[in-house]
């Protein structure tokens, strides 16, 4: 089973370093139900921790999760999108080099699609 896991930790500024307080773990299953989930939950020990604390030694936490869930395809299924994508940055360049006068559309002019240098941008 797939589990959210949340761990509190309180940041210390002494020489002993970050305080755990605390772990909780949802299953996915339960935030799959909706896209939104609210609920208190009592912190937890950790796995390899003391078992000699108490989940009510520990305190509770509030926790509100926004839960989106999104699917990854292969490569192949973005080939058209990022064809597209690379053919824009052409498109980009020429729009530039005729708004920066380097380009001529209407006389062939010398810019970098013509076969000629261009200067900075």
């Amino acid at each position: 089973m797939l589990f959210f896991r949340v761990d509190l930790w309180n940041a210390s500024n002494l020489k002993f370093g970050d305080e755990f307080l605390g772990e909780l773990r949802i299953p996915l299953k339960v935030l799959r139900q909706s896209s939104s989930y609210e609920a208190w939950y009592f912190l937890q020990p950790r796995d390899n921790g003391s078992k000699s604390l108490k989940p009510d030694d520990l305190g509770s936490l509030r926790l509100n999760v926004v839960y989106t869930e999104d699917h990854v395809f292969s490569s192949d299924y973005y080939s058209p999108l990022r064809d597209l994508l690379l053919k824009s940055a052409d498109v980009e360049v020429l729009v530039h080099a005729v708004a920066c006068g380097c380009l001529d559309p209407f006389a062939g002019g010398t810019g970098p699609l013509a076969g000629g240098a261009v200067g900075a941008w």
